[in-house]
């Protein structure tokens, strides 16, 4: 039986947690990933575009090219998605660290959809 988590947010700590419960669970995890954007900006590279280095395209790094086995992504607006899942993180609260526990990250246990 497959765990059914999804991650709201697909920040450092979205994509960090993904990452430890992919390696973690392998085949035996289904995890949601949903953000409002459909990819990531590295926090310096925003300067390198916002000074002409760079063009946006350089340094946005979509979605779909870093997910991991288990983990699909989707691109939706957090308020407007319906995730059935057993288990909720909220990105936005997980710190952003690999020594990271499930008990660290804000996990909520609830069922209730």
């Amino acid at each position: 039986m497959k765990l059914h988590v999804t991650v709201l947010g697909a920040g450092f700590g979205g994509l960090e947690l993904s990452t430890l419960l992919s390696e973690a669970l392998g085949d035996q995890l289904e995890l949601t990933l949903i953000d409002q954007n459909d990819a990531f900006f590295f926090g310096f590279s925003k300067l390198d575009v916002l000074f002409g280095k760079k063009p946006a395209g350089a340094v946005k790094i979509p979605y779909q090219t870093i997910v991991k086995p288990g983990v699909i992504f989707r691109n939706s607006d957090w308020l407007g998605a319906q995730c059935a899942a057993t288990l909720r993180i909220f990105a936005s609260r997980i710190p952003a660290r690999s020594t990271a526990r499930p008990t660290d990250l804000g996990i909520d246990f609830g069922t209730e959809v």
